[in-house]
């Protein structure tokens, strides 16, 4: 059964690639696809589960009802961003923005 990434096409890296999702260990993380595909770029992985932690605060904060599907996501995140130093930056569609190092 295939692994139903929750950040899919929401993940983009400094590079401008988007991120893919991949079980490393079946533990779901988001990698690089220009690094996947072509060793391009630099491995900076990012756990779903980080990222889920991060949204679910932001949603308590916001008094929003968090829920764990690729559409809640979609509806509530513009866009999230790794940079070259492995910081990933959440950028809400209300214009807050969460800093994960």
């Amino acid at each position: 059964m295939a692994y139903n990434y929750l950040f899919k096409n929401l993940i983009h890296c400094y590079c401008k690639a988007n991120y893919r999702g991949q079980l490393q260990r079946k533990v779901p993380v988001y990698i690089c696809s220009n690094y996947s595909n072509y060793g391009e770029c630099t491995r900076r992985a990012v756990k779903e589960e980080l990222l889920l932690y991060y949204v679910n605060k932001y949603c308590k904060k916001k008094n929003i009802e968090f829920e764990i599907n690729h559409y809640f996501l979609a509806d509530i995140i513009e866009n999230i961003v790794v940079d070259e130093e492995g910081k990933t930056t959440i950028t809400y569609k209300s214009g807050e923005v969460q800093e994960i190092q």
